[in-house]
């Protein structure tokens, strides 16, 4: 089924607007009188998390054959290390918070820190990337949940080599294989991006789905020139500044979601207009017969306009499923 609801991380860190983050919901029903606009907002317990991947606590891998049943978001926090599990099967249009995995436990238990990049393992667990140590050195690898209780169970990977830093990752059950990629020390990267870090370790970060790797790249030339993207064919037209951060792909492949937010701290230093304006997500119209991307002029949501004024949106979710899980 196309997807009607989508779960957008937010955050306040590096805004001077002292709130915590929250999930956004946001109505993706073309025919809902609330289209393109936040329906919800679940605020977590603590500032300056800086929530910014989620993941499912089950995954297309964890069916065998029947249907996914996708009611539980984990939410971790790259800087608090903190992680929130939130409840979006009993409303999925008002999930609420079922519990905290505090960070002196990751810490203690998983000798981890700074978190990830979530996914579900097939045999149910969920493993959360982290890119440094409880003292912010740079030291990858995964912290493990139990994923019908999401107890900590401790780390991952018990008799290989711990990789330097770690960030995405992705596997393939069928090959019993797990790919990640490289990320940055934490210590480093709360200052801001330094060139001389990528002679230290610091490297690629984020992996997208492979349906969508060639429009990743049309995208770019599409949304990187910090142009205009229309709003409601009745308002005005919003200038999006900075250029296109995450990206999520519906089930059917036609219509690509993105958001212009990456991390807070490197957003403050090369787009700060994007941290005093707030903000935004798009839809890009996927022409899968003949090719080519457009961006749907009825779509804009407007993260600047909060309550609370304006945050940093990143990630995005499917209840029904998307192109990561």
């Amino acid at each position: 089924p196309r997807e009607e609801v989508a779960y957008v991380t937010c955050t306040y860190r590096e805004t001077c607007i002292d709130q915590p983050d929250f999930l956004a919901t946001v109505d993706l029903n073309p025919r809902s009188p609330c289209y393109g606009q936040v329906i919800h907002r679940l605020p977590m317990p603590n500032l300056r998390d800086e929530l910014h991947c989620s993941g499912w606590s089950a995954a297309g891998t964890c069916c065998d054959g029947g249907p996914t049943r996708r009611t539980k978001l984990i939410l971790p926090g790259l800087i608090s290390s903190r992680i929130y599990v939130v409840d979006v099967g009993s409303q999925c249009r008002a999930p609420r918070l079922c519990k905290t995995i505090e960070p002196v436990d990751v810490f203690w238990k998983c000798n981890r820190g700074y978190l990830a990049v979530v996914r579900s393992l097939p045999n149910g667990d969920v493993l959360v990337a982290n890119t440094g140590d409880a003292a912010g050195n740079g030291k990858g690898g995964f912290v493990v949940l139990d994923g019908e209780t999401f107890e900590l169970k401790g780390h991952w990977e018990n008799e290989c080599e711990t990789p330097p830093t770690g960030y995405d990752f992705c596997y393939q059950p069928r090959h019993n294989v797990l790919v990640s990629s490289a990320g940055s020390v934490p210590k480093r990267v709360g200052r801001g991006f330094d060139p001389d870090d990528l002679k230290k370790g610091a490297g690629p970060r984020e992996r997208g789905p492979s349906r969508s790797r060639a429009r990743r790249r049309e995208g770019l030339g599409a949304l990187g020139r910090g142009g205009r993207a229309p709003s409601c064919p009745k308002g005005p037209c919003k200038r999006v500044y900075g250029g296109p951060s995450k990206l999520q792909l519906s089930l059917d492949g036609r219509r690509l979601y993105v958001t212009n937010s990456f991390y807070s701290t490197w957003d403050k230093q090369f787009y700060p207009d994007v941290v005093r304006e707030g903000s935004v997500m798009l839809q890009i119209d996927v022409d899968t017969e003949k090719g080519g991307l457009c961006v749907n002029k009825n779509f804009l949501v407007d993260f600047g306009k909060e309550p609370h004024g304006p945050c940093l949106a990143h990630d995005i979710r499917f209840p029904c499923g998307d192109a990561t899980s």
